[in-house]
């Protein structure tokens, strides 16, 4: 039912970048990984058609961008995937510099990798901290890779 509302709202508005994450969400849950990375593309290519250059800033607060923020951060794993390493990061780094409050924990992804673990490696890390609620580690992780890397200027507020 989830993908017929999601085409009904392509079939609607083609350039929806949330309707298309939405479909890109919906066929990676049930496995269908060419469709999900059809509509990841498809969601970042709307996303850099109404950002012709990045902004300095696009808050995670204002609920509209949302959807570029999960556009751009599905579109660097994409990357990870593809053995684009750097350029996965580059997308990282841009969300951290647009967005310093990292509300998607972007800066563990970018810390993992710099720190050479998969992404399977880090999603585990990520899932344990989140069941314990216990982030030392991750956090660890974020403050040593960023000392060598500078990839996150934290917050004042953190």
């Amino acid at each position: 039912m989830a993908i017929a509302l999601l085409d009904e709202a392509l079939r609607l508005d083609p350039s929806s970048v949330q309707a298309h994450h939405g479909l890109s969400a919906v066929y990676q849950e049930i496995g269908d990984m060419a469709k999900y990375r059809e509509h990841t593309l498809k969601a970042y290519d709307e996303t850099i058609k109404i950002f012709k250059e990045w902004p300095k800033e696009l808050s995670w607060y204002d609920i509209d961008n949302r959807e570029y923020h999960r556009a751009i951060f599905f579109r660097a794993g994409l990357h990870i995937e593809d053995g684009e390493i750097e350029l996965g990061i580059d997308l990282y780094r841009q969300l951290l510099s647009m967005n310093p409050d990292d509300n998607l924990g972007v800066r563990y992804y970018a810390a993992g990798l710099y720190a050479g673990k998969s992404m399977s490696e880090i999603e585990k890390m990520w899932q344990e901290a989140n069941e314990k609620q216990k982030w030392n580690v991750m956090e660890k992780m974020v403050e040593v890779e960023n000392r060598k890397h500078h990839f996150w200027k934290k917050p004042k507020n953190r």
